[in-house]
Protein backbone atom coordinates (compact mmCIF):
# COMPACT_ATOMS: atom_id res chain seq x y z
CA UNK A 1 0.00 0.00 0.00
CA UNK A 2 1.28 3.46 -0.86
CA UNK A 3 -0.01 7.01 -1.29
CA UNK A 4 -0.02 9.04 -4.46
CA UNK A 5 -0.85 12.67 -5.12
CA UNK A 6 -2.55 13.60 -8.36
CA UNK A 7 -2.26 17.24 -9.34
CA UNK A 8 -4.61 18.63 -11.98
CA UNK A 9 -2.99 21.76 -13.33
CA UNK A 10 -4.66 24.94 -14.52
CA UNK A 11 -3.80 24.06 -18.13
CA UNK A 12 -5.73 20.76 -17.80
CA UNK A 13 -2.74 18.41 -17.60
CA UNK A 14 -2.16 16.01 -14.70
CA UNK A 15 0.93 15.13 -12.68
CA UNK A 16 1.11 12.07 -10.45
CA UNK A 17 3.75 11.43 -7.78
CA UNK A 18 4.31 8.76 -5.16
CA UNK A 19 4.36 10.31 -1.69
CA UNK A 20 7.16 9.29 0.62
CA UNK A 21 6.84 9.38 4.41
CA UNK A 22 7.55 12.79 5.91
CA UNK A 23 7.13 14.75 2.66
CA UNK A 24 5.70 18.24 2.98
CA UNK A 25 3.49 19.83 0.34
CA UNK A 26 6.49 21.89 -0.78
CA UNK A 27 8.50 18.66 -1.22
CA UNK A 28 5.66 17.19 -3.29
CA UNK A 29 5.51 20.29 -5.51
CA UNK A 30 9.26 20.16 -6.04
CA UNK A 31 9.10 16.45 -6.94
CA UNK A 32 6.25 17.14 -9.41
CA UNK A 33 8.16 20.10 -10.88
CA UNK A 34 5.31 22.57 -10.37
CA UNK A 35 4.48 25.62 -8.28
CA UNK A 36 1.45 26.19 -6.08
CA UNK A 37 0.00 28.66 -8.58
CA UNK A 38 -0.04 25.90 -11.26
CA UNK A 39 -2.54 23.80 -9.27
CA UNK A 40 -6.25 23.65 -10.01
CA UNK A 41 -7.03 20.50 -7.99
CA UNK A 42 -5.17 17.98 -5.81
CA UNK A 43 -6.18 14.46 -4.85
CA UNK A 44 -4.61 12.10 -2.32
CA UNK A 45 -4.95 8.47 -3.46
CA UNK A 46 -4.26 5.23 -1.57
CA UNK A 47 -3.09 2.43 -3.87
CA UNK A 48 -3.46 -1.09 -2.47
CA UNK A 49 -1.67 -3.45 -4.84
CA UNK A 50 -4.04 -4.41 -7.67
CA UNK A 51 -7.12 -3.06 -5.88
CA UNK A 52 -8.89 0.11 -6.93
CA UNK A 53 -7.56 3.39 -5.65
CA UNK A 54 -9.33 5.19 -2.84
CA UNK A 55 -9.63 8.93 -3.22
CA UNK A 56 -9.20 10.40 0.23
CA UNK A 57 -9.42 14.09 -0.36
CA UNK A 58 -9.82 16.60 -3.08
CA UNK A 59 -9.57 20.31 -2.83
CA UNK A 60 -9.51 23.16 -5.27
CA UNK A 61 -7.31 26.20 -5.34
CA UNK A 62 -9.13 29.34 -6.23
CA UNK A 63 -7.43 32.65 -6.56
CA UNK A 64 -9.44 35.76 -5.98
CA UNK A 65 -8.00 39.09 -6.91
CA UNK A 66 -9.46 41.99 -5.03
CA UNK A 67 -8.71 45.48 -6.17
CA UNK A 68 -9.02 48.13 -3.57
CA UNK A 69 -8.96 51.67 -4.75
CA UNK A 70 -8.66 54.41 -2.24
CA UNK A 71 -9.84 57.79 -3.48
Amino acid sequence: MYQMRIFTLRDGTKRKIKIEEGMTLQDELKKAGITESDIFQMQLVIQEGDKESKYLDSFFYYYVIIEVRVK
